[in-house]
């Protein structure tokens, strides 16, 4: 060949081209350098394969500053997303313009989506797409005029699709924010725990009195049946109450978890000491692995897999063996926290804040709860009796909470 840094501009990837060559008897000659097959000449060849690399590192290091530098000053110089393209403004710069065939229905689908007319499906739909390339278009901000590639907003000097106002929007649809569709509200922390009788959710919301006084109210989405906020989460309290522990249940939960923690300790140490050895081993076998590649003694591509076996397997270890590493620092106060929980459950759940709150209620009732409604007064409890589950009496149930169980 004219010169060797044609045969490639990276210096291991010349050696491993080499290396595969000279396992079939062929040699590299290069017609403008004079290279001998000894320690000079191999030093020379793999001086003049380094300087091509650096060479190439340095003209791609340019390249990439001065397409930052137009990113920066309004432009763009990568590829154009889907409805717009690519382009160059009066200064021959760089930059975007919009797909005529295509920007306005895209205008109108990321317009309907900010609003809520639109859903990920009917816009792939719509555009004939898929819904990842929607997805894509959504969280987008080239479409409402700027860029944040740099990792700082940058605004461009194209003509904007939409606005940005409707780009905020449409994130705060993806990520649950808008106002409008809030569902976490701390008076309502038992909407999507409690389920009807009659197998609907329970959502909830305010009812307006005639003297426009404000009333919370929990109500089935199917049946149609309600009750007033705080006479539910009367009823809850009671429910949850019933799951308290006393003084003598107390302590031998507490011996109990004990015992349990003394006897995982003794495991943890066994498998701690196991993954251990393994770990050590591995990496032994991958030290002797590299000594004989470099030896000679194992070609690059049976070094390559093996290597990368031995990577991944290095990884699963270390990572068995951080899961045996048990943590007991905190272990009193862990304890603590927990007989207090089972003590005053009701305190604790009424204290708490809506996370908490949620958090209790699923740990005490892993299944939900289902709540007759059948009453004659559906605005009343009758809190002496709970509802039967799983029964397919025609009888009218009272006022109630059963853990559901499944079939």
């Amino acid at each position: 060949m004219y010169k060797i840094d044609r045969l490639a501009r990276n210096a291991s990837d010349y050696h491993v081209i080499r290396a595969t060559l000279a396992k079939f008897g062929v040699s590299i000659l290069s017609a403008t350098e004079n290279l001998t097959d000894d320690p000079a000449g191999r030093l020379l060849e793999t001086l003049i394969a380094g300087v091509a690399q650096f060479d190439n590192e340095v003209r791609g290091e340019r390249t990439r500053e001065c397409m930052r530098s137009i990113v920066a000053s309004g432009g763009w110089v990568y590829k154009a997303p889907y409805g717009l393209k690519n382009a160059r403004d009066s200064f021959g710069k760089p930059t975007l313009e919009a797909d005529t065939n295509v920007s306005h229905r895209i205008k109108e689908a990321l317009e309907g989506f900010a609003a809520g007319r639109w859903t990920r499906k009917q816009i792939a739909e719509s555009l004939s797409i898929s819904q990842q390339l929607v997805c894509k278009m959504l969280t987008n901000p080239l479409y409402a005029g700027f860029s944040d590639t740099l990792g700082i907003e940058t605004k461009g000097n194209w003509k904007p699709m939409i606005t940005r106002l409707t780009y905020d929007h449409i994130q705060a649809r993806l990520n649950g924010t808008e106002e409008q569709r809030q569902t976490d509200r701390p008076e309502f922390s038992l909407r999507g725990f409690l389920r009807c009788e009659c197998g609907g959710h329970l959502t909830a919301s305010y009812s307006r009195g005639k003297l426009g006084k404000r009333y919370a109210y929990y109500h089935c989405v199917d049946c149609k049946n309600r009750i007033r906020a705080e006479e539910l989460e009367t009823i809850f309290c009671e429910k949850l109450l019933q799951q308290a522990m006393d003084e003598k249940e107390l302590a031998l939960f507490e011996r109990l978890v004990r015992e349990g923690l003394q006897k995982d300790s003794e495991a943890s140490k066994v498998r701690q000491q196991s993954a251990k050895r393994k770990l050590l081993k591995l990496e032994e076998e991958r030290k002797k692995l590299l000594h004989l590649y470099t030896a000679g003694k194992v070609d690059d591509d049976l070094y390559r897999d093996r290597d990368g076996e031995l990577k991944v397997q290095i990884s699963v270890a270390r990572v068995e063996l951080t899961e045996n590493d048990i943590e007991c620092a905190d272990f009193e106060a862990t304890l603590e926290f927990a007989q207090r929980l089972l003590r005053t459950p009701v305190k604790f759940w009424q204290n708490a804040r809506l996370e908490v709150k949620k958090a209790v209620q699923w740990l005490f009732f892993p299944d939900g709860l289902l709540l007759g409604v059948r009453t004659p007064d559906k605005n009343k409890a009758d809190k002496g009796l709970i509802a039967p589950v799983g029964s397919d009496s025609m009888l009218a149930s009272l006022w109630g909470f059963e853990p559901q169980f499944s079939d």
